[in-house]
């Protein structure tokens, strides 16, 4: 049976596009959130159901078409998302994963029966946001990974990658000038990056500078 969606149900179901055990696909919530009229925000940041759609695709590998065809087929984005995700991880086909959910489970009992552990799912995730860090800075992703592998925050380790690449300062120099009582607005502004320079942060969240 075809579900149909409106705009507002299709960006309700992305910004609950959540992967199994709580971990959201990396900004994709963000980008959501960023539909909304909230005071603070870039509103060329906003995005449109069909470009968060997009984004999703993109991040998980899936096109598209076989997007829309899932949906077609009655899935919701959510469930697209959880399967997708599932299937990058087992190295498993995206129908193959969706063969397994039935009515009676739950994701994470199918993540059980692919066999995925809790490592491989935050290795997956690492993995995703390493890619996003190194296609909007160009910093080295093993670099991003150990960073990730320690600890850091993704917003942490993209705002340095970004004022690594203006000011030719490693990413852990720059990453250690972040405290506790300091803004990443500070950090620039020690490191001699104007203000003009950070507004061209493309894909820069307002609360990322803070």
């Amino acid at each position: 049976m075809k579900l149909s969606f409106s705009k507002k149900t299709l960006a309700v179901a992305i910004v609950g596009a959540v992967i199994t055990l709580g971990t959201a696909i990396p900004t994709l919530v963000q980008a959501a959130d960023n539909s909304n009229d909230r005071p603070g925000f870039h509103q060329r940041q906003k995005m449109s159901p069909e470009q968060m759609t997009a984004k999703m695709s993109a991040r998980l590998g899936i096109s598209q078409e076989d997007f829309a065809k899932y949906q077609a087929n009655g899935l919701n984005p959510r469930d697209i998302g959880h399967a997708a995700f599932l299937a990058k991880v087992s190295g498993k086909t995206i129908d193959e994963v969706i063969s397994l959910k039935t009515t009676d489970n739950t994701w994470k009992d199918v993540m059980s029966t692919l066999g995925i552990t809790k490592e491989q799912i935050k290795s997956a995730r690492q993995n995703m946001t390493a890619d996003r860090i190194t296609a909007k800075t160009g910093a080295d992703k093993a670099v991003v990974l150990d960073l990730l592998s320690q600890g850091y925050h993704g917003k942490d380790i993209m705002m340095a990658s970004q004022l690594a690449k203006n000011t030719d300062k490693p990413i852990n120099e720059i990453l250690a000038m972040k405290k506790i009582n300091n803004s990443w607005r500070e950090v620039a502004s020690d490191l001699g990056v104007s203000p003009e320079s950070m507004k061209d942060f493309k894909g820069m969240h307002h609360r990322h500078m803070e």
